[in-house]
């Protein structure tokens, strides 16, 4: 539904509208744009903590970039920017972390672990719908993809239109990016109704969120009842 209204969403054209006609939301080659602009700059000033916020300043409303109210234009293009910095990555051939070439095995090992640890945990290899957030760089999402039905979907959501845009040619190439809805969104105000998952899971940048409970409340909003959660906030 609308982030917003809360009403029913329709496609028309390169946007998402709402029901009541009062709000709509791009779509990138096929990357759903469901954050509104003040929800964009409510993360960038209150996420990341003090201490991070200062060391990353400059970076935030970088990292941070596209809304509902972001012009198509500069969505393309940022979109057209990050697709090809994504093919060009180390990671579009091997794969994103765990299996970095370039990582310290221990060090590889233990987050393919704790990756391994996360999905056993939310049973998402059984579930009808599955949710990852934030995804980022993918840490989960491919084994994710991989274990699910391949009629199924895996959410994937994150605040990064870039680091989406950035990951999604690495899918596509796999031919896994049919079992994946990428959708920028706030964790705090997720844009599915109800009950709508049986599994997920959440790794790492559950820190970086100022009110990390409310992203928690919001994901066990969405499981059905019966439904697993599995999360991790250690990952640095």
């Amino acid at each position: 539904p609308c982030p917003c209204c809360k009403t029913n969403l329709t496609q028309d054209g390169d946007y998402l509208l709402c029901s009541t006609g009062e709000h709509r939301f791009p779509v990138v080659n096929d990357i759903v744009i469901l954050l509104t602009g003040d929800e964009a700059s409510s993360f960038v000033q209150e996420s990341w903590g003090s201490e991070l916020q200062k060391e990353w300043a400059d970076s935030i409303p970088d990292f941070v970039f596209a809304h509902s109210e972001t012009p198509m234009a500069d969505l393309l293009k940022s979109h057209d920017e990050q697709a090809a910095k994504g093919k060009k990555s180390r990671h579009y051939n091997t794969g994103v972390f765990p299996g970095d070439p370039d990582m310290p095995a221990d060090l590889s090992h233990a987050l393919e672990k704790t990756r391994n640890d996360i999905v056993r945990l939310s049973r998402a290899g059984a579930a009808k719908g599955v949710l990852d957030w934030p995804t980022g760089w993918g840490y989960c999402l491919h084994y994710l993809a991989e274990q699910v039905d391949p009629s199924d979907t895996v959410a994937a959501v994150d605040i990064s239109f870039r680091t989406l845009a950035w990951i999604k040619p690495y899918y596509e190439k796999h031919g896994l990016a049919d079992r994946i809805l990428f959708v920028v969104a706030d964790a705090r105000n997720m844009p599915f109704r109800d009950g709508v998952f049986q599994s997920a899971t959440a790794w790492g940048g559950t820190c970086e969120i100022e009110n990390t409970a409310a992203g928690f409340r919001e994901t066990f909003r969405v499981l059905e009842s019966g439904g697993w959660f599995g999360v991790s906030g250690d990952q640095y």
